[in-house]
C-alpha cells in the first residue's frame, strides 16, 4: 500500500506500472489511488510486519502488510494517529503499535518465518524468495532489484562458502533453469532462511538435522550487499 508506481499504458480495467525497483507488471485500475497533494500530509516509514488497525469511521479493524510509508493526518493524539487510507478515508493506529527501523534486522526477518509462498508476493500475506530478501534488506537501508538473478548481479562477490557465510549475506541457487532461481538470507553456521512452500529456515550443510538437498545440490554461491 502506498508504493508509488508509474504508470506506463493502460489497457481496458488494467494499468501497465514500473516500480521503484525498476519491476514492471500490471494492475487492475481499481488498485490505483492518486494523491494529488502528497506533501499535505506526515509520512513516516512503519516496520511492523503486520500492521493493526482500524477504520476510523466504521471502527472496523484491519491489518495492513509493511513496511511502508504511510501518510498519516496528524501528530500522535491521545495515544492514537490517523492515517489516510487509498479512496481517502481514514485509519488510526495505536501509537505504540508503530515499529520504528529494527537495529536486529535479521531477528527481525525471522518474524517472517510461516508466512505462506506466493509468486510475487513481497509481504506478510505472501512472500516469493526474493521478495523476502528484497524486503529484509530494505529495512537495512539496502535498495536492490526484485528478481533472484538480478539480486546475484548486483550484489558483491565475497568468497565466502555455504558453511562461513556470515549473518546479512545471500546464498543463491541454480535450478536449472537457464540462471539463478532461488535466493535466501544466511544466517550464519550454514543456516538459511528462505521462502520455498513458506518461510523457512534450513541448513545448507549436509548432515545437519534440517539440511535441504535441494538447496545443497543447486547451491550457486554466497555473495552480499555489505
Amino acid at each position: 500500500m502506498w508504493e508509488p508506481v508509474q504508470v506506463i499504458s493502460a489497457e481496458a480495467d488494467f494499468v501497465r506500472v514500473t516500480l521503484p525497483d525498476g519491476y514492471s507488471g500490471w494492475l487492475a485500475k481499481n488498485q490505483l489511488y492518486r494523491l494529488d497533494q502528497p506533501a499535505d500530509y506526515f509520512w513516516e516509514e512503519v516496520f511492523n510486519p503486520l500492521i493493526p488497525a482500524l477504520h476510523a469511521v466504521e471502527n472496523v479493524p484491519m491489518f495492513i502488510p509493511g513496511p511502508l510509508r504511510l501518510p498519516f493526518l496528524s501528530p500522535e493524539a491521545d495515544g492514537w494517529r490517523r492515517f489516510l487510507l487509498p479512496g481517502g478515508a481514514a485509519g488510526m493506529i495505536e501509537n505504540s503499535q508503530l515499529l520504528g527501523r529494527p537495529a536486529d534486522w535479521i531477528g527481525y526477518a525471522r518474524l517472517f518465518l510461516g508466512v505462506p509462498y506466493i509468486w510475487g508476493g513481497r509481504s506478510y500475506f505472501g512472500l516469493d524468495c526474493s521478495g523476502l530478501t528484497q524486503l529484509v534488506l530494505q529495512t537495512a537501508g539496502i535498495i536492490m532489484r526484485r528478481d533472484a538473478w538480478m539480486q546475484f548481479e548486483d550484489a558483491g562477490e565475497c568468497g565466502r562458502t555455504a558453511r562461513t557465510a556470515k549473518p546479512g549475506d545471500l546464498a543463491f541457487f541454480d535450478e536449472g533453469q537457464g540462471r539463478i532461481s532461488h535466493v535466501g538470507l544466511c544466517l550464519g553456521q550454514g543456516r538459511l532462511l528462505h521462502a520455498r512452500g513458506f518461510v523457512r529456515i534450513n541448513s545448507m550443510v549436509s548432515g545437519e538435522a534440517d539440511s535441504d538437498e535441494k538447496l545443497i545440490n543447486t547451491f550457486a554461491g554466497i555473495r552480499s550487499f555489505f
